[in-house]
Protein backbone atom coordinates (compact mmCIF):
# COMPACT_ATOMS: atom_id res chain seq x y z
CA UNK A 1 0.00 0.00 0.00
CA UNK A 2 1.30 3.36 -0.91
CA UNK A 3 2.43 5.66 2.13
CA UNK A 4 -0.90 8.61 0.72
CA UNK A 5 -2.98 5.31 1.28
CA UNK A 6 -2.17 4.28 4.38
CA UNK A 7 -2.61 7.67 5.89
CA UNK A 8 -5.65 8.11 4.27
CA UNK A 9 -6.87 5.03 5.77
CA UNK A 10 -5.38 5.23 9.21
CA UNK A 11 -6.16 8.84 9.66
CA UNK A 12 -8.08 10.81 6.89
CA UNK A 13 -11.02 8.17 6.51
CA UNK A 14 -12.72 8.57 9.51
CA UNK A 15 -13.21 12.05 9.48
CA UNK A 16 -14.29 12.28 5.80
CA UNK A 17 -16.04 9.67 5.49
CA UNK A 18 -20.15 8.59 6.52
CA UNK A 19 -20.72 4.93 6.33
CA UNK A 20 -18.19 4.55 3.71
CA UNK A 21 -19.01 7.67 1.54
CA UNK A 22 -16.74 10.49 0.82
CA UNK A 23 -18.25 13.78 2.72
CA UNK A 24 -17.72 16.32 0.39
CA UNK A 25 -18.69 18.89 3.44
CA UNK A 26 -16.45 17.39 5.75
CA UNK A 27 -13.48 17.14 3.28
CA UNK A 28 -13.95 20.98 2.63
CA UNK A 29 -13.59 21.92 6.45
CA UNK A 30 -10.42 19.42 6.72
CA UNK A 31 -8.77 21.35 3.75
CA UNK A 32 -10.02 25.05 5.66
CA UNK A 33 -8.14 23.35 8.64
CA UNK A 34 -4.99 22.04 6.74
CA UNK A 35 -4.88 25.54 5.16
CA UNK A 36 -4.72 27.29 8.23
CA UNK A 37 -1.62 25.15 9.47
CA UNK A 38 0.10 25.58 6.83
CA UNK A 39 -0.76 29.59 6.80
CA UNK A 40 0.31 29.47 10.94
CA UNK A 41 3.06 26.82 11.29
CA UNK A 42 5.81 28.75 8.98
CA UNK A 43 4.82 32.31 11.16
CA UNK A 44 6.10 30.28 14.75
CA UNK A 45 8.67 28.27 13.07
CA UNK A 46 9.98 31.48 11.40
CA UNK A 47 9.63 33.10 15.12
CA UNK A 48 11.20 30.31 16.87
CA UNK A 49 13.74 28.95 14.60
CA UNK A 50 14.32 30.81 11.84
CA UNK A 51 12.86 28.68 9.59
CA UNK A 52 9.71 29.24 7.10
CA UNK A 53 8.79 25.84 5.84
CA UNK A 54 5.51 23.96 7.29
CA UNK A 55 6.96 20.88 6.63
CA UNK A 56 10.14 20.85 8.06
CA UNK A 57 11.75 18.21 10.26
CA UNK A 58 10.56 18.93 13.84
CA UNK A 59 14.12 17.47 15.02
CA UNK A 60 15.41 20.33 13.24
CA UNK A 61 13.10 23.03 14.86
CA UNK A 62 13.71 21.55 18.06
CA UNK A 63 17.40 21.57 17.74
CA UNK A 64 17.32 25.73 16.54
CA UNK A 65 14.92 26.40 19.19
CA UNK A 66 17.14 24.95 21.49
CA UNK A 67 20.21 26.64 20.37
CA UNK A 68 18.43 30.20 20.79
CA UNK A 69 16.90 29.70 24.52
CA UNK A 70 18.43 30.92 27.52
CA UNK A 71 17.37 29.31 30.87
CA UNK A 72 16.99 32.31 32.52
CA UNK A 73 17.51 31.03 35.84
CA UNK A 74 20.12 28.90 35.24
CA UNK A 75 21.89 32.47 33.45
CA UNK A 76 20.79 33.90 36.73
CA UNK A 77 22.23 31.65 39.11
CA UNK A 78 25.94 31.09 37.08
CA UNK A 79 26.47 34.79 36.82
CA UNK A 80 25.38 35.88 40.16
CA UNK A 81 27.89 32.82 41.80
CA UNK A 82 30.20 35.37 42.08
CA UNK A 83 28.91 38.48 43.14
CA UNK A 84 30.27 40.13 45.65
CA UNK A 85 28.37 42.87 47.29
CA UNK A 86 25.66 42.47 45.02
CA UNK A 87 27.15 43.17 42.05
CA UNK A 88 28.36 41.34 38.94
CA UNK A 89 31.08 42.84 36.94
CA UNK A 90 32.43 40.89 33.54
CA UNK A 91 33.59 41.91 30.79
CA UNK A 92 32.05 41.87 27.41
CA UNK A 93 34.44 38.48 26.28
CA UNK A 94 32.85 36.48 29.44
CA UNK A 95 29.64 37.19 28.58
CA UNK A 96 30.17 36.69 25.13
CA UNK A 97 32.11 33.36 26.46
CA UNK A 98 29.20 32.21 28.46
CA UNK A 99 26.40 33.28 26.33
CA UNK A 100 27.94 32.30 22.56
CA UNK A 101 29.78 29.27 23.08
Amino acid sequence: MEEYQKVYEEFWKKLVEKDGVLDIEQVKIELADYKTLLDFVPQVYDELANVSKPHTYPEYIISRVNNRMIDRQMAFDDLTMNAENGEVALTVKELEDYFLK
